[in-house]
């Protein structure tokens, strides 16, 4: 019974990160077409700052084998942190080594990480 609920949990993640890094390319395809490569680069930089933090907090919460609630519960919390500190460390690198623009870079940010919300609700 666990093993079944923790293959879902699984299998829901990898949904949630397929559609993240998915809509990534979208949305920097879409910026290229209508606004100029750089608007796009950006918004496909952007894009890719929430899907990779969302990749390492799902490959830290999962690593490993069974937990207890509790283990689990701190790990979950250990690992918005350290997604946390992903977030950071990318922005920095991306606004002071490339040349982004920064309404496309921020703006596919905040969709493509308020897809991971909204995919918890379909779940």
């Amino acid at each position: 019974m666990v093993d079944e609920h923790r293959g879902l949990r699984r299998r829901t993640v990898q949904r949630i990160l397929l559609a993240q890094f998915g809509l990534a390319g979208f949305l920097g395809a879409g910026f290229w077409v209508f606004s100029g490569s750089r608007a796009g680069y950006s918004a496909l930089i952007g894009g890719l700052i929430s899907a990779i933090a969302s990749w390492v907090f799902a490959r830290f919460v999962f690593a490993g084998g069974q937990r207890s609630s509790d283990q689990f519960l701190r790990r979950v919390m250990l690992g918005e942190l350290l997604k946390l500190g992903v977030v950071v460390i990318m922005f920095g690198v991306a606004l002071t080594a490339l040349d982004l623009a920064f309404l496309p870079l921020i703006s596919a940010f905040a969709v493509t990480l308020l897809t991971y919300w909204v995919a918890l609700l379909f779940a």
